[in-house]
């Protein structure tokens, strides 16, 4: 009888998802009943956990690095052409990966405009975490009456953010899988899927302005 194994869980998932669950289930926020003071809550759990990332891949990023060093020494041990054969290309994933982790909030806004140009979401500027550079759910309500608005706004505003959030752990997941294809006998399609995990995040932090331009491009402006 053949054995399926589970589907192995990526750990900087596994330790966002534990975190929100616990900062989510704060006192503070069992204790209310209020909604506007629960979505206050849920909003300023965003800015930890996005720190929280942000270490997470700037040690990651130092430890490619020493990797990557680690294998460049090999280079200089007598060893044969087949040995070294292919082993230049880890080395240099490592390196770039790394430091592209460890410089994460210049990487994310330089991809953003990238893909986005001038309405690309700088969520790192002025040295702070700032969600609301990317956009907010008001802006995708102002065509609407402002009952809706006022009803519904802050609802969809703490929405859009955890969108964002999970954007940008997407993006730092994305180059995580990249560095896998530095290690030898890894399978093709590696890069290919890191790279979907990037644009896919960088959508999601850019979530207002996509939705602008996708109605721009169908209404009209």
């Amino acid at each position: 009888m053949a054995i399926t194994h589970a589907p192995r869980v990526d750990p900087l998932y596994k330790l966002m998802t534990v975190l929100t669950l616990l900062l989510g289930a704060s006192p503070a926020l069992a204790a209310t009943t209020d909604l506007p003071e629960i979505l206050n809550n849920l909003k300023n759990v965003i800015e930890p956990l996005t720190a929280l990332v942000m270490m997470v891949s700037f040690v990651g990023g130092i430890g490619l690095i020493f990797k990557a060093i680690g294998l460049l020494k090999r280079f200089g041990q007598p060893l044969t052409s087949m040995q070294q054969q292919g082993e230049l290309a880890g080395p240099l994933v490592y390196f770039c990966v790394g430091s592209v982790l460890m410089y994460l909030p210049t990487a994310s806004n330089m991809v953003s405009t990238t893909i986005f140009g001038d309405a690309g979401a700088h969520i790192f500027g002025g040295g702070s975490i700032d969600f609301e550079t990317a956009g907010s759910a008001a802006d995708l309500l102002s065509y609407s009456n402002s009952s809706i608005t006022d009803k519904w706004g802050e609802i969809a505003n703490t929405i859009v953010l955890y969108i964002q959030f999970i954007g940008f752990v997407a993006f730092v997941r994305g180059w995580f899988i990249i560095a896998k294809a530095g290690a030898r006998g890894e399978q093709p399609g590696v890069i290919t899927k890191g790279i979907v995990f990037i644009v896919s995040g960088i959508i999601a932090i850019n979530f207002v302005p996509m939705i602008e331009i996708l109605k721009n491009t169908i209404w009209g402006t």
